[in-house]
């Protein structure tokens, strides 16, 4: 039974380090610090924690809605520009949202783990690239009620669709790549083994 426990946490420290690598591999990115077990630093870290999955909720919400934003695109004629601005109404409040949740992570960042810090780094600008697009194509549908076939509302919905998705993907590594250290800790502590994170 024992060995079955060294295994799964070798297998565990092994991806882990797996990640790390290609993680630091990667330009602006730091190693992940040890989280201190100060009350604080805990309060600090699930604060990042659950506006970061705010964050991945809301870019899953967009692109859902720039999915059917591209598919109402393939038959610009038989779909009226009310049920476009439904979508990217429902869209912006989304990124609205999704503004507001990285003012308050920058607003505390210097209380975050390294780790958090550097998510909110990548994150950041992409957020506000889908918020500019998002404005643009609420913008071009304003100007274009009568001729939504003869826009580029289908290739700003593509790009909201990626930009949501490459939010979303980042937040999502960063939650498997936590899970993973945080089973190695607890597996390192019922075997009484002492791991670096």
């Amino acid at each position: 039974m024992r060995a079955n426990y060294l295994s799964k946490a070798f297998l565990i420290a092994l991806v882990g380090c797996l990640g790390a690598a290609t993680l630091l591999a990667s330009p602006g990115l730091a190693q992940p610090s040890v989280i201190l077990a100060e009350p604080a630093r805990v309060a600090s870290f699930n604060d990042a924690s659950s506006l970061l999955q705010r964050l991945q909720a809301d870019a899953l919400e967009v692109r859902f809605e720039a999915d059917h934003l591209h598919a109402f695109g393939n038959e610009p004629f038989l779909i009226g520009w009310q049920a476009y601005g439904v979508l990217l109404n429902q869209a912006r409040a989304n990124v609205t949202d999704m503004d507001t949740v990285l003012y308050r992570l920058r607003l505390n960042q210097g209380t975050y783990t390294p780790w958090q810090r550097n998510l909110i780094a990548r994150v950041a600008p992409t957020i506000v690239t889908l918020s500019d697009t998002t404005s643009d194509a609420l913008a071009t549908l304003n100007q274009n009620q009568g001729r939504i076939a003869f826009t580029n509302l289908s290739g700003l919905a593509d790009d909201m669709y990626k930009d949501a998705g490459l939010i979303g993907h980042r937040i999502q590594s960063y939650d498997k790549y936590e899970d993973a250290r945080r089973e190695v800790r607890e597996l390192g502590q019922s075997l009484r083994v002492r791991t670096n994170g």
